[in-house]
């Protein structure tokens, strides 16, 4: 498992910004996201119990307010309890694109929720932030990008550590 410390963060350097506030993404759109994002780790050949996970939709930008770029966080369960995963309910006041196409026409100006779920999944499967820009493991991600790869190198740090 992954410290609770890696969490994927919007870059600073975007061009994009935010120009009104978002609504806030309902628990109802991360359910329907992550049957999408579970299919894609099934597919990798992950158990239905290795993705149990609990989900939550919180302001993380007010729980610290030094991150306020933070989107989503993995956490580690601790004495029984499962592993959570956090979502920043405005996507650090970029709004979440939800949908099923390309996020790069369809939500340009917001953070594909799609790769900010599999991402914290990838940590809580024990992968490590990758330094490949467009990497599924990558730290940073920019509105509309969505970042789905998952690279060998991602696989064997974690194989090899």
């Amino acid at each position: 498992m992954c410290s609770s410390d890696l969490y994927l963060t919007v870059e600073d350097d975007t061009a994009a910004t935010p120009t009104e506030a978002p609504d806030a993404v309902t628990q109802s759109e991360v359910d329907s996201i992550w049957v999408e994002v579970k299919k894609l780790f099934q597919e990798l050949g992950f158990s239905a119990d290795q993705l149990e996970f609990e989900f939550e939709v919180v302001d993380l930008g007010e729980t610290d307010p030094n991150e306020s770029n933070v989107v989503a966080r993995y956490v580690p369960g601790e004495g029984g309890s499962p592993d959570r995963i956090q979502i920043d309910d405005d996507a650090a006041g970029f709004g979440w694109y939800t949908g099923t196409g390309d996020p790069a026409t369809e939500g340009a100006s917001k953070i594909d929720l799609f790769s900010a779920l599999a991402h914290e999944v990838g940590h809580a499967l024990g992968l490590d932030h990758s330094g490949r820009d467009g990497d599924l493991m990558f730290s940073e991600i920019s509105p509309g990008e969505r970042q789905v790869n998952l690279t060998l190198n991602s696989v064997l740090d974690r194989i090899l550590a």
